[in-house]
């Protein structure tokens, strides 16, 4: 081993024997230990711990990765405690998940289950998303300050209602939270964020020029039938002027002839809508009555109110934001090395 690997390795064990000896918990360890990885550059430090469930006892171990030798594993067992590799050893049923009766559901059968009745992102995409932003977030450093963290649980509070302390312990009560469990999922959240924020701030400005029309809205009024013989003969009261556009919404939904879901006012971005419905909104007037048709809800009718330009303020920098992580992070799935222990 050269100095530098030599020096960096003596230094990353007696940082992992100082955090066994003053039982650190692991964010203070984190924060430890990327004060070690400043001093060396060169290599790349990883921090991976272990908690018991039985005692609460934490078993830390460090990876240093040199292009020169490959990846070193450090590791301290404190006193009566087991040893880091040992851990690993897996019990013949530890991979059952639920079992009702003799009835056996395992972690690889729920998860296959639950993607199936949400019909939404596949769970297992979710669980290596989450594994890629927070090795990214041990890659990037990225810390938070007492500050941001107290902004960010004061933010969840209002968010959530919980103006009072017995209202957020009522609410910790319910979902079977600690305190220290709501504050290090917050911690969690705000350091996606500030991750997010970090690869993406950069290219907010050419992302919203090259994508401008994408960010032009409309604010519409819109009124949904169950069939489309109403939806036309409502629309030719509105032409022969009988009735207006939004004195029959508003008949409607006092008589209870409509649910409120398709109906009323909404506003449409551009980007959002599909390319032809995008055109046919986009290329109309204010004033201008559109449809019927075919929707999610039934049969619509909608008439142009007015329209906005695009304009780069907080709500649209945050959309971009988050466009520009998903594509990051489709990236980053993509040449991932992804291993599932189904049991």
């Amino acid at each position: 081993m050269n100095e530098t690997l030599h020096q960096g390795v003596s230094d990353t064990l007696k940082y992992l024997i100082s955090v066994v000896d003053s039982r650190l918990q692991p964010e203070e360890a984190k924060t430890q230990m990327m004060a070690l990885q400043k001093l060396y550059p060169s290599l790349t430090i990883k921090l991976l711990w272990q908690e018991e469930a039985y005692d609460g006892s934490i078993h830390y171990n460090v990876l240093l990765q040199s292009a020169e030798v490959g990846t070193i594993s450090l590791s301290i067992a404190a006193k009566n405690s087991l040893p880091w590799p040992l851990r690993g050893v897996q019990r013949s049923r530890e991979q059952d998940f639920l079992k009702v009766n003799d009835m056996v559901f395992t972690v690889g059968d729920t998860v296959a289950r639950l993607d199936f009745l949400w019909k939404e992102k596949p769970l297992t995409d979710r669980f290596i998303d989450e594994c890629l932003i927070y090795e990214a977030i041990d890659e990037y450093h990225i810390d938070i300050s007492d500050i941001e963290l107290q902004e960010a649980i004061n933010a969840f509070r209002v968010e959530h209602k919980l103006y009072q302390a017995q209202d957020t312990y009522l609410w910790l009560e319910d979902r079977g939270f600690t305190h220290e469990k709501l504050e290090s999922l917050i911690l969690e959240h705000t350091k996606v964020a500030k991750l997010r924020k970090h690869l993406t701030d950069s290219h907010v400005t050419s992302y919203f020029e090259q994508h401008f029309s994408d960010f032009e809205s409309a604010r519409v009024a819109q009124i949904t039938f169950d069939d489309e013989i109403s939806a036309t003969e409502a629309r030719e009261l509105i032409s022969s002027h009988t009735l207006g556009f939004t004195a029959l919404l508003a008949q409607r939904v006092a008589s209870a002839q409509t649910s409120l879901r398709g109906n009323g006012f909404k506003v449409l971005q551009r980007g959002q809508t599909s390319a032809e419905f995008g055109d046919i909104i986009f290329n109309a007037s204010p004033g201008d009555i559109l449809g019927p048709s075919k929707t999610e809800n039934g049969y619509t009718l909608m008439q142009v109110l007015s329209f906005q330009p695009a304009c780069l303020d907080e709500e649209t920098i945050t959309k971009i934001q988050q466009s520009l992580f998903k594509e990051w992070l489709a990236e980053r799935r993509a040449s991932a090395i992804v291993q599932w222990n189904w049991g």
